[in-house]
């Protein structure tokens, strides 16, 4: 807590006057000229309040107590855990330039928009749940150098040839980018980040915790170098759209595949920052959705839930004048009017399972890559953070031999327990012992090797982050190496050519490791099989409901009957597709994930239900007409999965921060 100096009341910082204000004596303070002790310019790090959710394990920094009764990330309201903690110091950070009232603001211009919202996104009384977070984010910079291996070519006609000069493009360059910006917490999801995107990075200030009273900030957790790569990237397409319009004008210069190869260039070590955002979390049953706006340009995105009755009424209230202007406009024979019901049982098929599978990606986090670092990390955090404590129990600053020892200790018990777990269940064959010892002494040695060099190179933060890469790597070869496959050591060696060498029993190892990938080859050739299969399934059904509409119309003599059996096709190959891509996505995701059926049911039934009265063609205009009503109703069982699904895509599962241990990526 930051106190008034005057009157001892709590200080926060005014976004209007940007400066820290007491709301009980009036009195306004620059950020940068009230400083604690403890929060000493020359210190790496500061003293912060950590309060942590008991349902989702998410963590949040604030001095604001009312943090201790609702979770901004699962959306419950729960008395959180809180405790002292020294966070690193981020290098940079943007102060909050909208306020809240100006938030609120531009979200209920949105909500208007949103017809068929719940009624709690429009309330004022809801919106002032809005928080005032800091997002850290990692800013990288770049110096381009030159440019080197391009390609250009132009072409030009001279007299009845066509000359064509190829060129290669090179260029000495001096061109800084600074302050590219990646979020830096997977709490956050890449998708919102984006969203909300760009922050201005030249309205960034150096760093002190007093712009963080009266609000929130989350902790980073995301490695500093996950979206090297994407910065590199996005500037090296910029720089090369630029030379191809100002450097190389009329060179015909080409964009290659991988922009970033032609460049050369230089990078700083990439530094921490706060940004401002404004967040909200609206939590329904066992989902929740967020808002976030960009504090600093005002830039707003919703996952935006809808309504099911909302929207049901909405589209019978449009729906019907549309029949009435079509019935008046439009003359339809029966049987077209039921061949044209197949459209939206198609297009509502076709829908369902596209949400699906999108539905599956965001739940997966698969466009979320800070998610999927700190996810994967998770097990060398746990290698780290033995290390770490068991460093500290000694009670004292350690040099680089104990951090050396520490690690070395945790490495090996990792990797022997790893071997010996595989070998267990291996089978008692001489050569899987013969392996198991070769692949135990090799990995040891290797690790220690390894081990060694490292500390003598580099610092202690070098040598844990060295020491924990080689363990993991090396305890995955040795896994892969002798642990086993169905139960036997056909999979014992990775690389039996190398490891023969130094292994006696080489020879034998060579020819499991042959049966093995006979195996393999095997289950590729069935897997081949059995697509081939499909498609020869498919192509059968074809033909047979051609044959057979054939005879059902005895012949074809006119376009009439072309047009007829085209028509009785179309409705069965659009089941046939939906009810295929149906079965794959229910293999491959279960029916707890997926939920195909029977959502899905209702347009192939549609579609079943147009293909038999045109197949059967009766006389009776009844049979068109009931069908078309049973058609529309099936299809709009489905609309209604649609609709459910969207909700379920617009939102997002309750977090779980309990398995991520991405460890403090700051150091």
């Amino acid at each position: 807590m930051y106190d008034c100096p005057n009157c001892g009341g709590n200080l926060r910082f005014d976004i209007s006057l940007q400066k820290l204000h007491c709301d009980y004596c009036g009195t306004d303070l620059d950020p940068y000229s009230y400083e604690k002790k403890k929060d000493a310019v020359e210190s790496q790090v500061f003293e912060t309040t950590v309060y942590t959710c008991p349902q989702c394990g998410g963590e949040i920094m604030t001095t604001n107590v009312s943090a201790t009764g609702f979770c901004t990330y699962c959306g419950a309201s729960t008395i959180l855990d809180s405790r002292i903690r020294n966070e690193k110091r981020p290098a940079r950070i943007i102060p909050f330039q909208k306020t809240k009232e100006d938030c609120k603001k531009s979200f209920a211009a949105m909500m208007r928009r949103s017809l068929y919202a719940p009624k709690e996104l429009k309330s004022p009384e809801y919106l002032e749940n809005f928080r005032g977070i800091y997002i850290p984010y990692w800013m990288y910079d770049f110096k381009i150098n030159q440019i080197k291996g391009m390609r250009g070519s132009t072409s030009a006609r001279h007299g009845d040839y066509i000359v064509t000069k190829h060129y290669s493009l090179n260029c000495d360059m001096d061109t800084s980018y600074n302050g590219v910006s990646f979020d830096a917490s997977s709490s956050l999801d890449d998708s919102l980040s984006e969203s909300i995107a760009p922050f201005d990075a030249n309205g960034a200030k150096d760093f002190t915790p007093s712009f963080l009273c009266g609000f929130y900030a989350d902790t980073a957790d995301v490695p500093a170098n996950t979206y090297k790569g994407d910065a590199l990237s996005l500037i090296a397409e910029d720089v090369v759209d630029r030379a191809k319009s100002q450097i190389f004008p009329g060179r015909g210069a080409v964009t290659p595949a991988d922009p970033e190869r032609v460049l050369r260039y230089s990078s700083s070590k990439p530094a921490c920052a706060m940004f401002p955002v404004w967040f909200l979390t609206y939590r329904h049953k066992d989902r929740v959705a967020y808002a976030v706006m960009n504090g600093q340009t005002g830039k707003i995105s919703s996952d935006l839930p809808i309504v099911e009755g909302k929207y049901l009424a909405g589209s019978l209230i449009f729906a019907v004048p549309l029949f009435f202007l079509f019935n008046a406009v439009l003359t339809v024979t029966a049987p077209t009017a039921l061949l044209l019901t197949m459209i939206p049982a198609a297009a509502a098929g076709f829908a369902f399972l596209s949400e699906i599978r999108a539905q599956i990606a965001l739940e997966a986090h698969e466009g979320d890559k800070g998610y999927q670092t700190v996810v994967r990390i998770a097990p060398e955090a746990s290698v780290q953070e033995t290390a770490q404590v068991t460093v500290q129990e000694t009670g004292q600053e350690t040099d680089q031999d104990s951090v050396f020892k520490t690690a070395q200790e945790a490495t090996q018990e990792s990797v022997q327990d790893s071997v010996q777990k595989a070998a267990q269940e291996a089978t008692q064959e001489p050569v899987q012992d013969s392996v198991q010892e070769t692949a135990r002494e090799t990995t040891q040695e290797s690790v220690q090797d390894s081990v060694q060099e490292t500390a003598q190179e580099t610092t202690q933060e070098s040598v844990l982050d060295s020491v924990q890469k080689t363990a993991q790597d090396t305890a995955q070869d040795t896994i892969q190496e002798a642990g086993p496959e169905d139960k036997t050591t056909k999979n014992s060696v990775k690389n039996p050519e190398n490891d023969s060498e130094n292994n006696p029993a080489g020879k034998s190892t060579k020819k499991t490791t042959k049966s093995s990938a006979k195996g393999s080859s095997k289950k590729n050739v069935k897997k081949e099989k059995k697509k081939k299969g499909g498609k020869s399934s498919l192509t059968f059904a074809i033909l047979a409901i051609c044959y057979f509409s054939y005879f059902i119309f005895g012949s074809i003599d006119s376009f009439t009957d072309v047009v007829r059996l085209a028509l009785t096709i179309v409705p069965v190959l659009l089941g046939i597709w939906l009810t295929i891509q149906s079965i794959q996505l229910h293999r491959e995701h279960g029916a707890a994930k997926a939920g195909v059926f029977p959502g899905i049911g209702g347009a192939i039934l549609a579609l079943a239900v147009v293909e038999l009265v045109t197949i059967f063609h009766p006389v009776s205009d009844l049979y068109y007409y009931g069908a078309g009503i049973a058609s529309i109703l099936l299809t709009g069982f489905t609309l209604i999965a649609v609709v459910r699904r969207y909700n379920l895509m617009a939102t997002r599962p309750l977090p779980s921060f309990f398995d991520r241990k991405g460890g403090d990526v700051r150091g």
